[in-house]
C-alpha cells in the first residue's frame, strides 16, 4: 500500500533575542517547532551587535531539530519560508567572510550621522522617498559612521547584506534581498521598490555594494550549499525569501484586512495596520514598509519591549527567578505574578523605558530610562511593574500617533511573547481603553513566513487567505476605572520625557564620551 508523504511548511523566525522554526501542515496546525535564544552584544555604550555566526549556528540548530522530530516523519518540507528583524548591516569581504558583527536595530552610535542627514537633506525629503524616518537604525546612518570611524574597514567590503541575507548565502549561495528588509533600510524607494539613487548619493555609497531587491514571494533552491551538506540540511528545499519579521506579524495574527490593527510586544514593541499602498504620516511618526502581494505595513515600534523585562530578570532578578529556571519555570510568569501583586499605577511610579534610545513617535536616540516618582515604599514588585506599564506606556504613543494617520482600528489584536502574561496584556487594555482580541496560536511570524511559502507553492491564493485559520482565544475587556488611572499617569509620563529632553542629549553625550573615559 502506497504511504502518502507528510506535506508541511516550515516558518523561521530570526529575532533579536533569538530564533524559532515551525512546522505546519496546510492547515496551518502547528506540528512541531523549537527555537534557541542567543545574546546581543554591547561592547560600548549605545553599540548593539550579534554575531552572524551564532546567529547562523542557531537557524541550523532549529531546523534540525524540527527535520528531526518524529512528528514531520523524517519528510522534507515542501517549502521553507523566512522572516528576520529589520535594520542590520553586516559588511563582508570578497570572500563572503563578515568584517563586522551585523549592527543592529538597537544600535546609535550613528546618532551624530542621523542629525548630519537632518541638517543636509532633510526629514521630509527622505521620509517621503523611503518611508523610514532619519534615524540612527537605519542603514544611511550606519554607512556613514562606518565610512568615517572605520574607514579601514568599510574600504575592505565588497557587500553590505543583512542578517537575513547572510543567512540566504551561507545556505544558499545566492545573493538576495526582498523587497521587504530592503524597505526597511531606509535606502529603498517605496515607489518603484528599487534603490533609491538619491538616497545612495547621499551615503556615498554604490548600488553594487547591495544585493538586487526582488519580490518576498521569490523562490531559490535551498540548503544547497557545503555549509549547509557539512551540517546535515537536506539539499533541494525551496526556500522562499518572505518578509521582516515585524511585518509579517501581522498575518500571523490574522491582521491583514482595513480596520485591523495589530499590537505587539515581544523583544521590542509595535502597533501596525496592513495597508494596499504606501502611507505616511504628515509628522513623520511611524514608517512605512513593504509586505509582499501589493501590500504595506504602516506603524511605529518602540526600540524597548520585552528587552527591558529581559534587562530587569538579568540584571536584578530574584531568588524565586533563579529557583524558577532551575526547576524549568518560564521565569517571566514570576515577573509576572509579582507585577499583578501591584495595584494598577505601580503605587505612583512610573518608568519611561528608553534603555535603548526610542523609535516612534520620537525619533530620538538620546532617550534615556527614568524610574520617577520612586519612594521607601517601593520594592522589586512595583518595579517591575512598573516596566510593563512603561512599555505600554510607550507603545500608547505610538498608538495615537497611528490612529491619527490611519483613523481609529474597528479591531486590535495582540501578540507577541507578552501575550503569555495576563496581567500584561490586561495593561494594555486598561491603557488603550479598547477590547484586546487574542490569536489561540501565537507562532506570529513563523506563522507569517510559512503563509508567504505557502503562496509562493500555490497552496494559498491570496494573503487574505490566512483569516481562516486564525482563531481568536479570548477577548481582554477594559476596565474603566484602570483606563481613568493610566490616563492620568500618562499624561505625567509624556510631561516627564518632554521636560527631561535637554538633561538626556547631556547625559548620552556623556555616557558615548566620558563615561568611558572616567572609567579607564
Amino acid at each position: 500500500m502506497k504511504v502518502l508523504k507528510m506535506k508541511y511548511y516550515l516558518g523561521v523566525d530570526v529575532g533579536t533575542s533569538g530564533c524559532r522554526a515551525v512546522a505546519f501542515n496546510e492547515e496551518f496546525r502547528v506540528l512541531a517547532g523549537a527555537s534557541k535564544e542567543y545574546a546581543v552584544i554591547s561592547p560600548r555604550p549605545g553599540w548593539a551587535e550579534q554575531d552572524p555566526e551564532l546567529i547562523l549556528e542557531s537557524v541550523v540548530e532549529v531546523l534540525k531539530r524540527v527535520l528531526t522530530d518524529p512528528a514531520v516523519h523524517g519528510e522534507k518540507p515542501v517549502a521553507v519560508g523566512m522572516a528576520t528583524f529589520m535594520h542590520s548591516l553586516i559588511g563582508l569581504d570578497g570572500d563572503g567572510k563578515p568584517l563586522t558583527n551585523a549592527i543592529i536595530w538597537a544600535d546609535l552610535r550613528s546618532a551624530r550621522e542621523a542629525e548630519w542627514l537632518k541638517d543636509h537633506y532633510g526629514v521630509s525629503e527622505i521620509y517621503g522617498r523611503t518611508g523610514c524616518p532619519i534615524h540612527p537604525m537605519y542603514l544611511p546612518a550606519k554607512v556613514l559612521w562606518l565610512k568615517r570611524n572605520a574607514p579601514d574597514v568599510f574600504s575592505g567590503m565588497v557587500r553590505i547584506v543583512s542578517i537575513k541575507e547572510y543567512l540566504l548565502y551561507r545556505l544558499t549561495g545566492k545573493f538576495l534581498v526582498d523587497h521587504s528588509i530592503a524597505s526597511a533600510t531606509g535606502l529603498l524607494n517605496i515607489r518603484t521598490l528599487k534603490w533609491d539613487e538619491f538616497m545612495l548619493d547621499a551615503v556615498g555609497v554604490d548600488a553594487g555594494l547591495l544585493s538586487e531587491p526582488v519580490s518576498p514571494l521569490t523562490v531559490v533552491e535551498g540548503f544547497t550549499t557545503d555549509y549547509a551538506r557539512s551540517k546535515g540540511l537536506p539539499a533541494g528545499v525551496p526556500l522562499v525569501l518572505g518578509a521582516t519579521d515585524g511585518t509579517l506579524s501581522n498575518p500571523g495574527s490574522g491582521v491583514v484586512l482595513p480596520g485591523q490593527l495589530a499590537a505587539m510586544i515581544g523583544t521590542s514593541a509595535a502597533v501596525r495596520v496592513t495597508t494596499p499602498e504606501p502611507v505616511l504620516d504628515p509628522k513623520a511618526r511611524t514608517w512605512c514598509y513593504y509586505l509582499a502581494t501589493g501590500k504595506w505595513i504602516t506603524g511605529g515600534a518602540t526600540n524597548n519591549g520585552g528587552n527591558i523585562l529581559r534587562w530587569y530578570r538579568d540584571h536584578f532578578g530574584s531568588k524565586e527567578i533563579e529557583q524558577a529556571r532551575t526547576m524549568g519555570v518560564d521565569p517571566y510568569q514570576v515577573l509576572s505574578r509579582q507585577a499583578a501583586s501591584v495595584p494598577p499605577g505601580s503605587r505612583g511610579l512610573v518608568f519611561l523605558p528608553f534603555l535603548a534610545g526610542e523609535r516612534s513617535p520620537y525619533w530620538n536616540p538620546n532617550a534615556r530610562g527614568v524610574l520617577f516618582g520612586l519612594n521607601l515604599g517601593h520594592g522589586p514588585d512595583e518595579v517591575i511593574r512598573s516596566i510593563m506599564e512603561g512599555v505600554v506606556f510607550q507603545l500608547y504613543s505610538v498608538y495615537e500617533a497611528l490612529v491619527e494617520t490611519t483613523g481609529q482600528p474597528a479591531e486590535v489584536r495582540a501578540s507577541g511573547g507578552f501575550v503569555k502574561s495576563p496581567e500584561w496584556v490586561q495593561i494594555m487594555a486598561d491603557t488603550f481603553g479598547v477590547p484586546l482580541a487574542v490569536p489561540q496560536v501565537l507562532e506570529g511570524s513563523a506563522f507569517g513566513a510559512a503563509a508567504l511559502a505557502m503562496m509562493a507553492m500555490g497552496v494559498l491564493e491570496k494573503l487574505e487567505d490566512v483569516s481562516r485559520f486564525i482563531q481568536l482565544g479570548k477577548t481582554v475587556e477594559p476596565v474603566p476605572a484602570r483606563t481613568a488611572i493610566y490616563r492620568e499617569l500618562y499624561e505625567i509620563y509624556t510631561s516627564i520625557y518632554k521636560k527631561l529632553n535637554p538633561e538626556s542629549a547631556q547625559i548620552a553625550e556623556f555616557q558615548a564620551g566620558k563615561g568611558d573615559e572616567a572609567a579607564s
